[in-house]
């Protein structure tokens, strides 16, 4: 019997509250046993009422509730893809989390995303058998999505260790799946990793399979300790996540299970069927000692290409006061919590609001300006830098303002900063890349002209001259980006513009139509890049004076 004291001032019996933990020798409690916890005897002190030593009133046991537990004995009770607190102690779950865009215009088909995860534990109360756990990707071979990279469980001594990792790999083009290979690197598994297979290669990983010596007891696997633990702070230490390509553009529900991604966790000594009165799992008829626990995890695709904005962070606070010359600074590219989408930079628009030259204008492909613009490797060398990373520079032309924009800005003048003339990879790479095609260093390594940073992107810099006379204050309308997203919707995937991502990446209507009255681009977003101040000229003062004959030279009459 236990004794418990409160002296807490209590109202009702409701606020009685312990926190017992319970302890059933398995020698007085064998497997099956009903153990009922009642409360035996309650005494009470009222406040207002004196009492002597040790003396306390009885209370009504009645109003207090009994517990029964149930010894189950040891088990184990291996579960994947739902949560170690199911209510309904299924075993086997499903995940429909996560539907994919092609990547934007020019990177349909080779953009990596996040396409999911798995995790896995065991709620028994004994550590499991050791076990073959497979990870098999588009598992009914519809072809859709090609994987990267999987990370996977690290040793954790005393714990739990991962032993005999071997890969397959798959062709698309030829529909061909390799045998099993060995795999003995860290572990994140990428296509880099595999001899011979680049990012650019057009194979992908198919299945990997791996022997773990056991599933500790009341555990969800992470790269920490985990028996007797299930839940983590950082959920990146028990997400096992993967890294993937859509490759076709059909849009797909993710709750049609279509592209189904699975883990397969199964005995690696099968053991023969339970025999009457051996503890069994519940949920979905399972029994993870003696059959196989299935988790599965479905992507859906958007069937549409996304294309995002440019950041209005990171002002670089252009102020150029009227009548004199300053230099004007603006940036492309997206914010650090922007998704990882790579775009090519079509055009930049220039306004001179009230007709005056710019001046000096160039381009600029590395970090500069006070902006956080990524510096680019070599595509030949990706241990050093560009040598010049100003180079090539757009086709510059000055093209009819538009009436709408004469209606804002009469005299206004436009500069167009041309860059489709650039086609080769190279100069698109230099020039003409936004934002990051790939999720890893692995990723980058393994792919020619691949970038992977939100801060990819590029720079421009002008002199400008305001005339004393321009209107003072704040422009934001004066420079956009045009991102290549020409589509015919007959013959072509839609595209998505996200007007509005996180950290101030937007996207806008073309009010001014700088892209002309083309039925490709009616439809077009732009972004836009940094607003100009026009600050008043400093106080300027203007004498006059007149000197008579007789003066010397140093006395004047103003």
């Amino acid at each position: 019997a236990y004794t418990f004291t409160v002296r807490n001032e209590i109202i009702s019996p409701k606020e009685l509250t312990v926190y017992p933990m319970w302890s059933f020798p398995a020698a007085d409690f064998p497997a099956g046993t009903k153990v009922k916890i009642s409360v035996d005897d309650v005494k009470v002190r009222y406040y207002g009422r004196e009492y002597g030593n040790g003396v306390y009133e009885n209370y009504d046991l009645s109003k207090y509730p009994s517990l029964t537990y149930e010894i189950k004995g040891e088990y184990e009770e291996v579960y994947a893809l739902v949560n170690y607190q199911d209510s309904r102690r299924i075993t086997d779950g499903k995940v429909y989390d996560s539907t994919l865009y092609m990547g934007a215009p020019g990177y349909e088909f080779n953009q990596e995303r996040s396409a999911g995860y798995f995790f896995f534990g065991n709620r028994g109360l004994k550590d499991s058998a050791k076990k073959q756990v497979t990870i098999t990707y588009d598992a009914k071979n519809t072809g859709m999505i090609g994987v990267t990279q999987q990370r996977l469980p690290q040793d954790v001594a005393g714990d739990h260790t991962i032993s005999n990792i071997m890969v397959k790999t798959w062709d698309p083009a030829t529909g061909a799946v390799s045998g099993w290979i060995p795999y003995t690197g860290g572990r994140t598994l990428n296509l880099k990793d595999l001899v011979g297979i680049s990012g650019n290669s057009g194979i992908y990983l198919k299945e990997i399979t791996f022997q773990m010596d056991t599933i500790p007891a009341r555990s969800l696997i992470s790269d920490e300790a985990s028996r007797d633990k299930n839940s983590y702070s950082n959920s990146e230490s028990y997400l096992y996540r993967f890294h993937a390509k859509v490759l076709k553009g059909d849009a797909v529900a993710v709750t049609s299970e279509r592209i189904e991604n699975k883990i397969e966790i199964a005995n690696v000594t099968p053991l023969t069927a339970p025999t009457p009165g051996d503890e069994k799992n519940s949920g979905d008829g399972q029994n993870s000692e003696y059959m196989t626990v299935v988790g599965r995890t479905f992507n859906g695709l958007q069937g549409k290409k996304l294309v995002l904005g440019n950041t209005l962070d990171y002002d670089p606070k252009n102020q150029i006061k009227a009548g004199e010359e300053g230099q004007v600074k603006s940036k492309v590219h997206f914010h650090a919590w922007t998704p990882q989408n790579a775009q090519l930079i079509d055009a930049i628009y220039l306004i001179s609001p009230f007709g005056e030259d710019f001046t000096n204008i160039r381009m600029h492909y590395s970090s500069g300006g006070g902006f956080p613009i990524q510096n680019k490797k070599d595509p030949a060398d990706d241990k050093k830098y560009l040598d010049n990373a100003n180079e090539p520079q757009p086709i510059r032309t000055v093209q009819t303002p538009s009436d709408a924009l004469r209606t804002k800005y009469p005299d206004a003048k436009v500069y167009k900063l041309d860059f489709t003339q650039m086609k080769g990879d190279k100069e698109k790479y230099v020039a003409r890349v936004v934002g990051g095609n790939v999720l890893s260093q692995a990723s980058l390594q393994n792919t020619p002209f691949a970038t992977d940073s939100q801060y990819n992107g590029s720079w421009i810099s002008y002199d400008y001259k305001p005339k004393i006379s321009d209107p003072y204050g704040t422009y934001s309308d004066l420079m956009w980006v045009e991102y290549n997203a020409d589509v015919d919707e007959d013959t072509d995937y839609p595209v998505e513009y996200r007007a509005n991502e996180s950290h101030n990446v937007r996207l806008f209507e073309d009010k001014y139509k700088l892209l002309g009255d083309n039925p490709k681009t009616k439809n077009k977003l732009l972004g836009r890049m940094d607003p100009i101040t026009i600050l008043p000229t400093e106080e300027l003062t203007v004498s006059s004076s007149a000197k008579k004959g007789q003066e010397v030279d140093s006395m004047y009459r103003t």
